[in-house]
């Protein structure tokens, strides 16, 4: 048997079955013991969308802050291979260089 709110929901909609937004908020609404109206809806609607853009915030963030410690590092590691070259003196400079004719 249906609950009330199932009733409703299936009252004023078409013939069509059900699709899953629609047994998802049924089920949400009969679990919440609440009434399936426009306005209940919208709040959801508005709470969700509020709340998907705090995670993307945060998910942007987060990448942002791991993208600067990537550069940071790359940055550290190329200053200290750059520290670490051994540059020849001009003695064997001109012996490596030699134009070969």
């Amino acid at each position: 048997m249906k609950s009330a709110t199932a009733q409703r929901f299936s009252s004023t909609t078409s013939n069509v079955p059900p699709d899953r937004v629609q047994r998802l908020l049924t089920a949400l609404f009969s679990f919440w013991a609440g009434t399936a109206t426009i306005g209940h809806t919208l709040a959801l609607l508005v709470f969700i969308f509020v709340l998907k853009g705090i995670v993307v915030f945060l998910v942007t963030a987060y990448r942002l802050k791991l993208l600067s410690r990537t550069g940071q590092s790359i940055r550290e590691a190329l200053i200290g291979a750059y520290a670490e070259v051994d540059y020849l003196d001009a003695e064997s400079a001109a012996d490596v260089y030699k134009p070969t004719f």
